[in-house]
């Protein structure tokens, strides 16, 4: 018997088929939600109601959810965060929970880089004026040597860490689960909040 698989995620095979193949293969059935329909408890209740797996992005399972999934076996979150699955409901309900750390790490910290970029040299704004063919003279300041404080050192914060050096930046971190070793391993200096805040001139949490 084949079992269904709920697809609640935009991105979910967005640039390869592979994603598809590997649960066609398995022989599994799969059901693609519409993601342009706001995706509320009610809607959810309703896709998961003969559903066995789902693999989602951030739609909302609530204990209300779970409660109404009978059939519902695994939940595979289409990226890190967990925040908006109750865990407590999921395990209540036999359901395993799952999620892909590491997939996305390196791509956000490239975007934390480049959006301090822009807003250091007013990229946005010098592209709207060009659009409009109109040229200002526009004064930006420099990532090189500045201060950045990152409040956590988690994956993201520590490749965000990693890139900043490479601009010579002096990086401080809050984080109370990491060491001071483990910090000055990666080059950062271990901070009180208070010291991330009042001495950073770029202020990221991760």
């Amino acid at each position: 018997m084949s079992h269904k698989v709920l697809i609640a995620t935009r991105s979910f095979g967005s640039t390869s088929s592979k994603p598809w193949d590997v649960l066609a293969q398995a022989g599994l059935e799969t059901v693609q939600a519409d993601m342009r329909q706001p995706m509320s408890e009610e809607r959810l209740i309703e896709l998961l109601a003969d559903t066995d797996g789902a693999i989602v992005g951030v739609v909302p399972l609530t204990a209300r959810v779970f409660a109404h999934a009978p059939k519902l076996k695994v939940v595979c979150m289409h990226g890190v965060g967990i925040d908006h699955i109750d865990l407590h409901a999921a395990k209540a309900c036999g359901v395993m929970v799952a999620n892909c750390p590491g997939t996305n790490d390196q791509g956000v910290a490239d975007l934390a880089i480049g959006l301090m970029l822009c807003l250091a040299r007013q990229l946005p704004v010098v592209d709207q004026e060009l659009r409009r063919q109109t040229w200002k003279t526009y004064r930006g300041v420099e990532l090189w040597r500045r201060t950045l404080g990152l409040v956590g050192l988690g994956h993201v914060g520590r490749a965000v860490a990693k890139r900043a050096l490479g601009f010579e930046m002096r990086v401080l971190a809050y984080d109370p689960y990491v060491t001071t070793q483990q910090a000055q391993d990666m080059g950062v200096e271990l901070v009180k909040l208070d010291e991330v805040l009042e001495q950073s001139n770029l202020t990221m949490s991760d």
